[in-house]
């Protein structure tokens, strides 16, 4: 059987750019949710209020939605959609679109998901209906079913006249004299419904301010738990948001406390470094990958959770996690503990994050390291400058070339000297040259190759900045100068409202980065700030700048 009510309001989305212009609630094209209570307050005068319209679920977060909502595992997402469009982040709501191969996507993971969800050996399958059927057409069983599942799959309430709309698949299930039938039917259809399957934000429109929208507490409730755990609200958080304890910011921040106590918030803001940096697609099909991620992960929870220390000891703390697999690799001590442990790194160049291998061989190239492409993420990611792409004469899947030397610096150096290119190439490669002493995997070298020819001082630049050897000379570099801690904050505001920002957040931005100072650089504070904001409340209809 066909469900073809996503495929409808795409279509119907197809010119609008983006935005649900044609629904009040995300309950279907046309249709109103009394449940949805918009009594909130609404501050006529909040200042900072970002452009945001509806975006899909990304890849894991859906996956991460499937296995809270029906304990599947099997991350059917990522094995099955499309490919998000990487930010760096992949909920950027400017960059998903509309595709035939999308719609087909979501069609068939909702068939495998909802047969496996009522399959008769599923041991969590009575759990998840509720109630006991007396009939394969048992209707108030089925409405139970319907309305339970229904307000965590579309993370609010349903209505009495939505609840009627599923009612007729109760004819399946009576056909096939299998009660279960018409619930996997259910599982599929609101699977592809776009209130699932999308973050609906349609608002109630402040009085005198074009464009501005005041979010109901189900809609908040559903961006506060995606940005800190990225997946569906607990039964708390809709609790809170049905007894109206979700319209204040401290009533927000409350509960942002409560969201980052809980594990899915280490993980989702270790995602969060992970797409930042660009690590976040290390395999793990060996232990030594396995072990490079864990090396990252480690250190991010330690600094960030479990001791809160300042934000830049993240580059340029002085121990970290190792394997005796990763010691070897990396030519270190190894831990005593056989699955890993707290190792100091001594003297040396390494210190921190950017010393590590999963962060080193994001951007390797050529079969070997890139000075211009590690400067370059250097620059975009922790830094938050623009570079702009070379001029479309340059051949950039060819190894630079020029000069007489057969070294590698001496040809990228030559690259300074031609004409155009020389401007963005000294700001990006002298950062490279100084991480030039560490290969694509992470380990420590003095030479290009085995026989010396071509040695490696390490040594490189930031213009304007000073000069540095190494990945601990460059995160402290990063962390004196300012550049990396204003970027910091810009890039999670990014992550936590899908988008980059515009003139509309500036305000909100500014307010953000003085707490984080102030705050002594605290991660989690930093998170709970955003989400204190008056304007987290808030919306702004895309072209209403």
């Amino acid at each position: 059987m066909k469900f073809i009510l996503l495929a409808a309001l795409l279509a119907s989305l197809a010119g609008c750019k983006g935005d649900l212009a044609s629904t009040t609630d995300g309950a279907g094209p046309g249709t109103t949710s009394s449940a949805v209570n918009n009594d909130v307050p609404i501050n006529t005068k909040v200042t900072g209020v970002g452009t945001t319209a509806i975006r899909r679920l990304s890849r894991e977060e859906y996956d991460r939605t499937l296995a809270d909502l029906l304990g599947d595992t099997t991350k059917p997402g990522s094995l099955g959609l499309p490919e998000d469009t990487i930010d760096p982040f992949d909920n950027n709501y400017s960059t998903q679109r509309i595709s035939q191969t999308l719609i087909e996507a979501l069609e068939n993971i909702a068939t495998e998901v909802s047969l496996r969800a009522v399959e008769a050996d599923n041991p969590r399958r009575d759990a998840l209906v509720g109630c006991t059927p007396t009939a394969p057409d048992d209707t108030v069983c089925f409405d139970a079913f319907v309305t339970s599942f229904g307000r965590k799959a579309f993370r609010r309430p349903m209505t009495a006249e939505e609840v009627a709309r599923y009612r007729p698949l109760l004819a399946y299930g009576l056909e096939d004299k299998n009660f279960y039938t018409a619930i996997g039917l259910v599982i599929q259809a609101m699977l592809q419904e776009p209130a699932f399957v999308y973050h609906v934000e349609k608002g109630v429109p402040v009085v005198g301010r074009a464009g501005v929208l005041r979010l109901n507490s189900f809609e908040v409730a559903s961006r506060l738990s995606y940005f800190i755990w990225g997946t569906m609200p607990d039964e708390a958080l809709l609790k809170a948001a049905e007894n109206g304890e979700l319209e204040t910011p401290e009533q927000l921040r409350a509960q942002g406390e409560r969201l980052m106590a809980d594990d899915r918030a280490k993980e989702r803001m270790v995602r969060f470094h992970a797409m930042w940096m660009g690590w976040y697609k290390l395999g793990e099909q060996t232990t030594l990958s396995s072990a490079m991620r864990q090396e990252s992960e480690a250190l991010i929870k330690r600094v960030l959770f479990d001791e809160k220390r300042d934000y830049m000891d993240l580059f340029t703390f002085d121990e970290t996690f190792l394997t005796p697999e990763l010691a070897t690799h990396y030519g270190m001590t190894a831990p005593a503990e056989v699955d890993g442990g707290w190792v100091s790194y001594g003297e040396g160049g390494r210190g921190g994050i950017l010393s590590h291998a999963a962060f080193l061989q994001v951007v390797s190239k050529f079969g070997d390291t890139s000075p211009t492409q590690r400067g370059k993420l250097i620059r975009e990611r922790l830094m938050c400058e623009i570079i702009y792409p070379p001029p479309p004469t340059v051949n950039v899947d060819e190894p630079p070339a020029g000069g007489t030397s057969n070294c590698k610096i001496d040809r990228y150096l030559a690259i300074q000297e031609s004409t155009g290119c020389g401007a963005c190439h000294e700001i990006m490669d002298f950062v490279g040259f100084g991480l030039e002493g560490y290969d694509e995997l992470g380990r420590f070298r003095t030479a290009e190759d085995e026989d010396a020819e071509c040695l490696i001082d390490g040594q490189g630049e930031i213009l304007g900045t000073g000069e540095f050897s190494g990945p601990k000379e460059l995160g402290q570099m990063l962390a004196d100068n300012g550049a990396l801690e204003d970027c910091a904050v810009t890039q999670l505001y990014r992550f936590a409202y899908a988008h980059r920002e515009t003139a509309s957040d500036a305000e909100a931005l500014a307010e953000l980065k003085a707490k984080f100072t102030a705050s002594g650089r605290k991660f989690d504070q930093l998170v709970l700030d955003v989400v204190s904001q008056e304007s987290f409340l808030y919306r702004k209809v895309e072209g209403a700048e």
